[in-house]
């Protein structure tokens, strides 16, 4: 080639060119959770290839979230090193929260399966009994094979997909139908889809409302199909019960992703959920706000999980301690449900305060700490 024939070649090739990335399993082998995550809107991010992304524009909303993956060990799960803290919610009212076990090493991430513990709700808004109530008993839902939740190595083109099936055991008091406390099962199969659909750089914005810099990613589609049977008393609920609780027999719940991946990192560094499987409707979006690449504007490349510390999680003896707490702010809190309800609110003590969560059912709620009326994140907290 002469010279004229290279700067010719040089001309053509588009603008912010980035070298396409393979993110090999043993690049996560010195992450440590939790990670700190908070959630996005007016970000728009299609997966392409040689995309450069930029987020600095997007709306953060105030305070950040952490996820719930701790090292753990199971009798029950044994191939399981981690958990994290999840929730179902069947009919956009009723749900239950569950306690996730998976692993990961040089291969992939692999979800085995879940630990529920007892929760109980009562169903006087569905039926105007006081009398009836909705319980999931405390188990171990093992699924049929494990979950992939991500195949390494990892690069444009590459795709994995997993497939299982599950049971959740419940109990059902509906005093009109004659039922007390009878024995029911939520049916499981899922089935993921995952494809590696492009490569390219995305910066975005930190807790400080700086731009970081920009960050090599692999763009992943992820398609999610889940179909529930409900069973009560060994056989088929009726359609007319289960329509009073909002849900239908095999009912499809679908989920499409965009997750954009970087090396060495787990959680995704921008999350999008979309309405179905166009990819255009965003109707969620989260980024990640741990070990961002510096700006030239950043104050700094990590970002603290909360200016706060509650413990222990989970809360075994009915109360929960919250520490780290500054002076000269004005500090408040609320504990809601699964559902949305709110159960408990109040004002917390500069320094260090306690909350009495004796009065709760065992289950999972979400804990949301406000300085000076400010979201500060929120939490799952698992009462037991």
């Amino acid at each position: 080639m002469n010279c004229k024939q290279l700067l010719v070649g040089l001309l053509l090739l588009p603008v912010g060119a980035w070298a396409q990335i393979t993110i090999q399993g043993s690049s996560l082998n010195s992450w440590m959770p939790p990670d700190t995550v908070a959630d996005v809107s007016n970000a728009s991010a299609a997966a392409t290839t040689n995309g450069m992304w930029d987020l600095s524009s997007a709306t953060y909303a105030p305070g950040t979230f952490i996820t719930t993956d701790v090292a753990t060990t199971s009798t029950t799960f044994p191939s399981a090193t981690y958990k994290r803290t999840i929730s179902y919610t069947l009919n956009g009212t009723l749900g239950y929260g569950a306690e996730l076990y998976w692993s990961k090493d040089n291969s992939g991430f692999y979800e085995y399966g879940e630990k529920i513990a007892r929760q109980a709700y009562s169903l006087a808004s569905v039926t105007g009994s006081n009398m009836d109530s909705l319980v999931f008993p405390a188990q171990d839902v093992i699924y049929s094979a494990p979950g992939k939740d991500r195949m390494y190595p990892m690069t444009n083109g590459t795709h994995w997909s997993s497939s299982y099936d599950a049971v959740t055991h419940l109990n059902l008091t509906v005093t009109m139908a004659s039922m007390n406390n009878t024995p029911g099962e939520r049916r499981t199969h899922k089935e993921t889809r995952d494809t590696v659909k492009g490569w390219g750089q995305m910066r975005i914005t930190d807790g400080n409302g700086m731009t970081s810099g920009y960050m090599n990613v692999l763009a992943v589609q992820h398609r999610e199909y889940v179909r529930d049977s409900f069973y009560l008393g060994g056989a088929p609920a009726s359609p007319t019960l289960l329509s009073a609780f909002g849900v239908t027999q095999g009912q499809v719940t679908t989920r499409f992703q965009n997750l954009f991946i970087r090396d060495g990192e787990m959680t995704a560094l921008l999350d999008l959920t979309f309405s179905d499987s166009t990819f255009t409707a965003v109707t969620d979006g989260q980024v990640s706000r741990t070990r961002l690449a510096a700006g030239t504007n950043s104050v700094s490349a990590v970002q603290p999980r909360f200016e706060y510390n509650a413990y222990p999680n989970p809360v075994t003896n009915g109360t929960l301690h919250i520490s780290g707490l500054s002076q000269n702010h004005t500090w408040t809190y609320s504990m809601t449900a699964l559902n949305g309800q709110t159960l408990k609110t109040g004002t917390l003590t500069a320094g260090k305060a306690e909350l009495n969560l004796s009065e709760l059912t065992p289950g999972v709620y979400t804990l949301t700490v406000f300085k000076n009326g400010s979201a500060q994140g929120g939490e799952f907290i698992i009462v037991r």
